[in-house]
């Protein structure tokens, strides 16, 4: 519960900042977002998707668009940033639900869903990694999928202190607690970002 408690906090104080700029700043280099979603189409029927870590709500857009049928529930542990996502959700007719807390505490047990999403949200939970994960394949309908974008591996020493001063752990934890509770079905690496770091991306099925 402490460890819980002091990530809250530490992510709500950055967030505090960084949502003033994060609209701006993030599409230059979190990368594969529109991908990650491209990769899950087709794969089972999706009508409820969760996403934790929404931010913004940056992927709402792109998500319903891919799902024209889907409601998606937008959780994340930052008033701040979900005050901006309030606005862009006022557009997309009652086919948004946003959530404030930790996941998966702030939600109803019996809350199940067809895709859990979680877009460069993992990398910020430090030692909450591998119970997040197995968390969502409690979440997930039997068959429902879980896809993930996010941070994977860098060779730049500098750069994983950057990355580390920012909150982001890339340390290879994801993939690993990906595979132990998830059946993979699509596994892909991608340099990017100048050739700075690789991002994952990751959709794996409940089986």
């Amino acid at each position: 519960m402490r460890n819980n408690e002091n990530l809250s906090t530490t992510i709500r104080r950055y967030y505090r900042v960084q949502s003033k700029i994060y609209d701006l700043t993030r599409p230059f280099f979190l990368s594969g977002r529109r991908k990650i979603l491209e990769e899950t189409i087709g794969l089972t029927p999706i009508q409820k998707i969760l996403e934790v870590g929404c931010g913004t709500g940056a992927n709402f857009h792109n998500t319903l668009k891919k799902y024209p049928e889907s409601k998606v529930l937008g959780l994340d542990l930052s008033e701040d940033m979900l005050s901006k996502a309030l606005k862009k959700v006022k557009k997309f007719k009652n086919r948004v639900d946003l959530v404030q807390g930790m996941f998966p505490e702030c939600l109803n047990d019996k809350n199940k869903f067809d895709m859990i999403l979680f877009s460069y949200s993992l990398s910020m939970m430090g030692l909450e990694v591998d119970s997040a994960i197995k968390a969502a394949q409690r979440r997930l309908e039997n068959g429902g999928l879980i896809a993930v974008v996010d941070f994977c591996e860098t060779s730049f020493k500098t750069v994983k202190c950057w990355l580390g001063l920012n909150g982001v752990t890339i340390d290879g934890t994801i993939e690993k607690s990906l595979s132990k509770y998830f059946a993979p079905v699509m596994v892909k690496k991608e340099i990017v970002f100048m050739g700075l770091w690789k991002h994952i991306r990751f959709v794996g099925r409940k089986v």
